[in-house]
C-alpha cells in the first residue's frame, strides 16, 4: 500500500529559498562513510571515528574508537548495542550509546576491512573485503566464517529480507536462507557487475551498481532495471529506505553528486538535491522527522572540490506532505491538550506493530511508544506548552498530525 499522510493542519510552509538542503556543523569537513540512527541518537562513521549528535544535528560529538584516526566504514544497531566495523582494526562495539568501545576480534583476521554489518534476530553478520563474510551468535564475543558457496569474497554490503542474508560482491549477488551456511548466487536479469550498496523492504530487494539500480521481487531469483528519472550510466553509491520511500545517491565526476527520491518502489525517481554543494552522498540516516547524508572528501573522487561532512533536510519538504481530505485513520483529542492526549485508531484496519511518537517543532523526538489497543492515552502532563507533532507509523502506514499543549 502506498504511504499516505494525513495532517489536520499544516506546520510549516516552505518556499523554494529555504527547502533545501542544509550543512550541518559536524565532524571539520571529515569524510563520512556511514550512518545510523536509534531514537534521538545519530552516528556518522567518518576517516576519524564515530561522530554523535542527540539534538537532530545541532552539534557532534567525537568518540574515539581505537586511535583517534580509526576510519570506521559501518555501522549496525540492535537494541543497545552499536556494531562499527573498520577498514583496518576489525569490529568494535559499544553498549552505551557510543561513549566507550571495545574491539571484538575473535575469528577476524587480522587487518581486516570491514564493509557491512547487518543484524538478524541474534546472528550479527560482517561483510569484509576480501575475506567474505562473518557469523557472531554471541554479540559479537566470537565469530566463524561462512563463505560455502560465497565464489567472490570482495562483500560490499549486507542487506536483511526475511529469513535471507544478501551479499553484495565484486561479481553480482549471493543469497543464504541459513545464516551464512551456504550460499547461492542469484544474478538472473543482472550484467555481471559489482554491487556497491544494497537495501529491502518487505519483499523488494534493492541492488546498486555501476550502471544503475536494480529490483527483485522474488528473493533475488530475477532482477529488472528501475532506471526511470535516474540519469544514464551514474553509479548508485548508496540506498536508504524510510518506509515506502527510497533514496539513493549517484555521482558523476563532470556532474557531481544527485539524489533522488521514489515514493513507488522505484518505478520512478525525482531528482531532490536542491541546495546541495557538489557533494558524494555515502550514507542516509533518519532520526525524527529529518533525513541526514553523510558526504566524504574530496580527495576520494578524483580532485573535484566536494564538500564532506553532513547534511540534513526535513522529510516534510521531500515526501509530499500535504492538507488532504483522505480518511481518518486515526484522531487526536482534545486538542489543545493539558494532561492527556487520546490517540483513536479504530477506524485502522491494522494495530499490529504500531508505534506513536512524538516530535517538538524543532524536529526532536519527545516520546515513542509501541500501541497495542485502538484507543491510547498519553500522558503530557510534563511536555512544555507549543506545538508537536504526532506520526503513527506501521509496516503499512504513515499518519501525521499536530496538537497544542497547553
Amino acid at each position: 500500500m502506498k504511504r499516505f499522510y494525513i495532517l489536520i493542519f499544516v506546520l510549516y510552509s516552505f518556499n523554494e529559498v529555504n527547502a533545501q538542503w542544509q550543512l550541518t556543523s559536524a565532524t571539520n569537513n571529515s569524510v563520512v562513510n556511514v550512518m545510523a540512527a536509534s531514537g534521538t541518537n545519530i552516528y556518522a562513521g567518518s576517516h576519524n571515528g564515530v561522530f554523535l549528535s542527540n539534538n537532530s544535528g545541532s552539534t557532534w560529538t567525537k568518540v574515539n574508537i581505537g586511535s583517534s584516526n580509526t576510519t570506521v566504514g559501518s555501522l549496525a544497531i540492535s537494541g543497545s548495542n552499536i556494531f562499527a566495523g573498520t577498514d583496518s582494526s576489525g569490529i568494535f562495539l559499544s553498549t552505551n550509546n557510543g561513549i566507550t568501545w571495545t574491539a571484538i576480534n575473535t575469528g577476524i583476521p587480522a587487518n581486516a576491512f570491514v564493509t557491512s554489518i547487518a543484524v538478524m534476530g541474534t546472528n550479527i553478520f560482517a561483510a569484509s573485503y576480501g575475506n567474505g563474510v562473518f557469523l557472531s551468535s554471541n554479540n559479537g564475543t566470537t565469530w566463524s566464517a561462512v563463505n560455502n558457496g560465497l565464489t567472490n569474497t570482495f562483500v560490499s554490503d549486507l542487506s536483511i529480507s526475511g529469513t535471507n542474508i544478501i551479499a553484495g560482491t565484486e561479481s553480482g549477488i549471493f543469497i543464504s536462507g541459513n545464516n551464512g551456511t551456504s550460499w547461492t548466487s542469484a544474478n538472473n536479469g543482472l550484467p555481471n557487475i559489482q554491487i556497491y550498496s544494497l537495501n529491502a523492504s518487505g519483499s523488494n530487494i534493492y541492488a546498486g551498481g555501476p550502471n544503475g539500480i536494480f529490483l527483485s521481487t522474488n528473493n533475488g531469483a530475477n532482477w529488472i532495471t528501475i532506471n526511470n528519472g535516474l540519469p544514464v550510466g551514474y553509479p548508485i553509491i548508496s540506498i536508504a529506505i524510510n518506509g515506502t520511500d527510497i533514496f539513493v545517491s549517484t555521482y558523476n565526476v563532470i556532474y557531481g553528486c544527485e539524489i533522488y527520491l521514489s515514493t513507488n518502489n522505484g518505478s520512478n525517481w525525482t531528482k531532490i538535491d536542491t541546495g546541495m554543494m557538489n557533494a558524494v552522498i555515502t550514507s542516509f540516516a533518519f532520526s525524527g522527522m529529518n533525513v541526514f547524508a553523510g558526504a566524504c572528501h574530496p580527495a576520494d573522487w578524483n580532485g573535484v572540490t566536494i564538500s564532506a561532512g553532513i547534511w540534513k533536510r526535513p522529510l516534510s519538504e521531500l515526501t509530499a506532505i500535504s492538507e488532504t481530505n483522505a480518511p481518518a485513520n486515526f484522531t487526536i483529542s482534545p486538542n489543545p491538550a493539558s494532561t492527556n492526549l487520546c490517540i483513536n485508531l479504530q477506524q485502522l484496519k491494522k494495530i499490529k506493530n504500531t508505534i506513536v511518537s512524538i516530535f517538538d517543532i524543532q524536529g526532536q523526538l519527545i516520546l515513542q511508544q509501541n500501541i497495542e489497543q485502538s484507543k491510547t492515552d498519553i500522558n503530557i502532563e510534563q511536555f512544555a506548552t507549543g506545538v508537536y507533532v504526532v506520526k503513527i507509523m506501521n509496516d503499512k502506514n504513515t499518519m501525521i498530525s499536530k496538537f497544542i499543549k497547553k
